[in-house]
């Protein structure tokens, strides 16, 4: 298996609907992230506390489970024609900060 990789948040929301949902995203800085914030998507076993040897070696957290971030650009998807990366993102962050998805249309 070849070592993860670190990417931006803005190709990994471009991307998340082709990643496997049983995955999460790790990151090393807090919110609010911008499309350039690095980070990297890891295998996650949903039944331990156990945080990846990749992840503990970078000193990353787990941010939000691919699955979350699937649904979190599906429903920007829903709203916008074609969202972009930075709307994509704004998503992310107002679902990680707010338990909810965004409403484009009251921004």
């Amino acid at each position: 298996m070849s070592e993860p990789r670190f990417e931006t948040l803005g190709a990994v929301l471009k991307d998340i609907q082709n990643r496997n949902w049983l995955h999460s995203l790790y990151g090393a800085t807090r919110p609010p992230w911008t499309a350039d914030t690095l980070c990297v998507v890891l295998e996650r076993d949903t039944y331990s506390e156990e945080v990846p040897e990749f992840a503990r070696r970078h000193s990353l957290r787990d941010v939000l489970s691919v699955h979350q971030a699937q649904g979190i650009v599906e429903n920007a998807r829903r709203q916008l024609a074609e969202p972009g990366v930075d709307e994509l993102v704004q998503a992310f962050n107002y679902y990680f900060k707010k338990d909810a998805f965004i409403r484009f249309t009251e921004r």
